[in-house]
């Protein structure tokens, strides 16, 4: 996972509260983070004072990203790519398990591909035909079909009335898991896309979920797709605050 600043930290602490002594989970963590700014040295105190097998690790002192911005969503695939673990599972900070995440890493799922990501809602802008032409990748014959609209001028998403009817949805990017020894040829692929991130992320694609499907398109190697669309998980408001939650 990744954290930096007042919120993004309050959520991790949540997260691992919830991991550790709700959900009973010893899987040693790694939180990564850009500098002293996004996690002063007081908060990786308080992190190593609560909790038992938890390393901060500061993306700023890796050397082969001295030049690289990590103030975006690039931090998600950097960190994977650059964390000591061979067998990640990424969590956002915001992302609360709500059961015990290990029996992930004996699912049928994982131990096919070495690889599992999430289906997100329908936002499809990652599928029009600019973005196929840029990794050289045919367009099946559904896609074609599909004929997925395009965004509104000055727009990165689409969100069409269609989402219910077989149209093909991105995937997601708040939780991920991968055994770095089995997708090592996706995984380069990722780290370029997202040290791109200009074009990538902030011109083919919204944001960084879509350079984790692409990655593996452009390898030519599968992954496997959790088989159950997002839903509804509740809705919070407060007077100064409304948020919702998905599962």
């Amino acid at each position: 996972t990744s954290a930096g600043g007042r919120a993004y930290f309050t959520s991790l602490y949540v997260m691992l509260r919830v991991l550790r002594e709700v959900q009973g989970s010893r899987l040693p963590v790694e939180v990564m983070y850009a500098g002293s700014e996004e996690l002063p040295d007081a908060a990786i105190r308080h992190l190593h004072e609560e909790f038992e097998d938890v390393k901060c690790v500061d993306l700023t002192q890796v050397p082969q990203l001295r030049n690289i911005p990590l103030k975006g969503y690039q931090i998600k695939a950097l960190s994977i790519f650059y964390s000591s673990f061979e067998e990640v599972l990424w969590l956002d900070a915001d992302n609360i398990p709500v059961e015990n995440p290990a029996g992930l890493f004996e699912s049928v799922l994982y131990q096919e591909s070495g690889a599992v990501l999430w289906p997100d809602y329908c936002n499809m802008v990652s599928f029009r035909a600019e973005t196929f032409q840029v990794f050289d990748t045919p367009q099946s014959a559904a896609q074609r079909a599909q004929q997925h609209p395009q965004p509104r001028p000055g727009k990165r998403t689409v969100w069409p009335m269609e989402c219910a009817a077989g149209r093909e949805n991105e995937v997601e990017s708040g939780q991920v898991l991968l055994n770095k020894r089995r997708t090592w040829r996706p995984l380069a692929v990722l780290r370029f896309l997202n040290e791109q991130h200009d074009f990538f992320l902030g011109q083919l694609f919204h944001g960084d979920k879509m350079t984790f499907h692409f990655a593996f398109e452009a390898a030519q190697q599968p992954y496997s797709l959790v088989r159950f669309a997002p839903s509804s998980f509740g809705r919070a408001s407060a007077p100064d605050t409304t948020g919702a939650a998905a599962a």
